[in-house]
């Protein structure tokens, strides 16, 4: 039985718009409302929230921007790579120019493919998915073609060991995006710790499913969490996209 009339819901969510919009310093992180004791599906509840213009501190969850984007199709891309650690000054340089060139491609194959949309999912950790997500905004206003950023963090205190200078410049990329994924609702430690990890590596290869959907991967061929992440696509034959910065070579998985 469904507690609360669609009517309601919507009015709702129109009061939570008009609020947001007069508290731009505040964040609205939401749930899939109306989708749990309310009973209602995750369509049926975004087809109300497509009524409004959001403004840009409402994150939806990932479930309701999926329902959002199936009106066009869609070409998905996804991101891992080492470590900002790993770089020097020089090498970092060589390594962003190569990333950002691997993004405007895939920009333009959506293009020449005839989509309407490119989605963008990100881990947000520092080095080549924080890069990304900066090289992706920058492209946003330069092409025809809409385009998306997902956040997909694994659990709450991802930042928890970073600087503060760190700090500071991840939270203004996740206000930046279109959508935050948290994959864990605990601290690392709570979340199982790798697990979590993991689990995020998880539920971003299985947004990237379809025929041209992709993985760009930045790796330097040794094993650890990029490896890892890369093994995870490749055991479900996804299409990934290497480029090694230490041999300085292109490799292809999957079906090209």
């Amino acid at each position: 039985m469904r507690s609360i009339p669609l009517p309601q819901i919507k009015s709702q969510i129109e009061k939570l718009v008009e609020y947001a919009k007069t508290h731009p310093e505040l964040e609205f992180l939401t749930t899939r409302i109306g989708c749990n004791l309310a009973g209602y599906t995750n369509l049926e509840i975004t087809s109300l929230i497509s009524n409004f213009n959001l403004p840009p501190n409402i994150w939806l969850p990932q479930e309701f921007v999926d329902c959002l984007v199936e009106d066009k199709p869609t070409l998905k891309v996804a991101f891992t790579g080492n470590s900002h650690k790993k770089f020097d000054e020089e090498g970092w340089k060589q390594v962003r120019n190569r990333l950002e060139a691997m993004i405007v491609r895939a920009c333009d194959r959506a293009l020449e493919w005839g989509y309407k949309r490119i989605q963008f999912y990100s881990g947000m950790a520092l080095g080549v998915d924080t890069a990304a997500v900066e090289i992706i905004l920058g492209l946003k206003d330069k092409y025809p073609i809409e385009i998306n950023l997902t956040a997909a963090v694994h659990c709450i205190n991802q930042d928890a060991k970073w600087n503060n200078l760190d700090k500071q410049k991840y939270h203004w990329l996740l206000s930046q995006c279109d959508a935050i994924k948290f994959i864990s609702n605990l601290s690392y430690q709570e979340a199982g710790g790798i697990k979590c990890l993991n689990a995020r590596n998880r539920w971003i290869v299985n947004q990237i499913k379809n025929a041209h959907d992709m993985m760009i991967a930045i790796w330097d061929g040794q094993a650890g969490g990029t490896a890892n992440f890369i093994a995870d696509a490749a055991k479900l034959n996804r299409r990934v996209i290497i480029y090694n910065w230490v041999t300085n070579n292109y490799q292809k998985l999957g079906n090209w």
